[in-house]
């Protein structure tokens, strides 16, 4: 009998214990919330910012080591990827949003204006996106840069930027002149 007490005894302890831990952990946890979502932050730049290092850092060992001036630099992310959204690509390249238009206009690009930014394209690229964008009959702006696949971006800035719209009357995106 004795040892059934001592038994209950054990478990009530056990259960206050585990309570106590519990609320303590809470309390810990609630105190530290704004610090770990800080620290998150934190971390989540330092990815953003080595992600660029390493970019530049394989463009670099591409080049076996040279310095690539601004207009290679520019040339080659145009031949690779079609376009750039000059507020993007003025940092990870390391030119001024200036001498950026100024070096892709000398490579051949057209500068599409969005109203704050700017989208340089190869003339290939603008064909084969007002292409895809007269092909786009959603009128929902998601749905149509899912369908623009590669060029999401350049049409979710340009849309932003108020240079292309959604035509009601015939019933697709069109870019303003």
């Amino acid at each position: 009998m004795e040892e059934e007490r001592r038994v209950k005894i054990r478990s009530e302890e056990d259960k206050m214990a585990s309570i106590i831990a519990e609320k303590v952990s809470l309390i810990l946890f609630k105190g530290l919330l704004p610090e770990i979502r800080r620290i998150r932050e934190k971390v989540e730049r330092l990815e953003e910012e080595v992600s660029a290092i390493k970019s530049m850092l394989e463009e670099r060992g591409e080049r076996g080591g040279r310095r690539e001036g601004g207009n290679d630099a520019v040339r080659r992310t145009l031949a690779r990827e079609g376009f750039l959204v000059v507020g993007e690509a003025s940092k990870r390249l390391g030119l001024s949003p200036a001498a950026l238009v100024e070096e892709a206009r000398r490579a051949g690009a057209v500068v599409l204006d969005a109203g704050g930014d700017a989208v340089l394209m190869t003339p290939a690229a603008l064909e084969e996106f007002s292409q895809l964008m007269r092909e786009a009959r959603s009128r929902d702006p998601e749905e149509a840069a899912r369908h623009m696949g590669k060029f999401a971006r350049a049409f979710e800035v340009l849309r932003r930027g108020g240079m292309i719209i959604y035509d009601g009357k015939e019933g697709r995106w069109s870019m303003i002149e």
